[in-house]
């Protein structure tokens, strides 16, 4: 009785088409890495305000530029979702409105205004938001860009804020400053630009322009100037969905390597099978 031949396995050989599902495979790979140090960050950020709720039970409330100084060099994540109380006094001349911001999917702008503090620096303020309809073609976007709008009402400035390190930048369409700066209406924010608009306002001649806080601080204390406060925070379920994206992208990464695989077995030639079963 004749044995039949065993079946040799087959070599495996990378050709064009396996080289692209392998490609496939790297690329998603990589994108469920990013997915998961997305998931991350955002949970660094959920426990940075459980810690900060923690550490105001029982604690005072610093006081920026006093009992909080100004110090060179200090991250400005060290600040992120931190409470503090801002004493000092407003600047109104700088006063400037980030473009196309919502809440709860309105459209409007978000009013800054820079605070001199005690120790002769210089801190800004998210003092709220405004309604403002979309475009540059319209009345109140006009007065926006003249400025002089929603100014603070006093002097002294005596607020309760939270500092957050994300400055919502958006999307810039263009590189042309002359675009993404429409007066006082900003598309994002402008480090320099906005020092320079301080300095504009005379308001170099009681604080420092190398000491300035290094992120933005949103008012959470009422004032009587008509603005909306809201601080942003990432939804509930961020952390999961991320999670969720990464295990997709880590499945069809999988998915493709096995189809890389498949791809790469060398088929045998049909002359040469039937030669062996002869």
């Amino acid at each position: 009785m004749v044995q039949p031949n065993p079946r040799p396995a087959r070599p495996m050989r990378l050709n064009l088409a396996s080289g692209v599902a392998l490609l496939l495979a790297l690329l998603t790979l990589s994108l469920g890495f990013w997915q998961w140090n997305r998931s991350l960050e955002k949970q660094a950020i959920f426990e940075a305000i459980e810690r900060q709720a923690a550490q105001r039970k029982g604690s005072e409330t610093p006081s920026l530029g006093a009992s909080l100084p100004w110090q060179l060099g200090r991250p400005a994540q060290d600040l992120d979702r931190k409470e503090v109380a801002i004493r000092g006094r407003w600047l109104p001349d700088s006063t400037f409105y980030l473009d196309n911001r919502l809440l709860n999917g309105k459209p409007g702008v978000n009013v800054l205004t820079a605070v001199a503090l005690p120790d002769q620096s210089l801190v800004w303020v998210n003092r709220g938001w405004a309604p403002k309809p979309p475009g540059l073609d319209n009345p109140r976007a006009r007065s926006l860009m003249s400025g002089g709008q929603h100014l603070p009402e006093q002097a002294a400035a005596d607020i309760r804020a939270v500092g957050l390190a994300s400055l919502l930048q958006r999307l810039e369409l263009s590189s042309d400053p002359q675009s993404l700066r429409q007066g006082a209406l900003w598309q994002n924010v402008d480090w320099a630009a906005a020092t320079q608009r301080v300095a504009t306002s005379g308001g170099l001649k009681t604080t420092q322009a190398d000491r300035i806080w290094p992120l933005i601080f949103w008012q959470t204390s009422n004032s009587p100037d008509g603005l909306l406060r809201q601080v942003p925070a990432p939804p509930s379920d961020a952390v999961d969905k991320h999670r969720g994206y990464a295990f997709q992208w880590w499945m069809m990464s999988l998915a493709a390597l096995v189809f890389a695989w498949r791809l790469s077995l060398e088929r045998r030639h049909p002359s040469s099978a039937s030669t062996q079963n002869k």
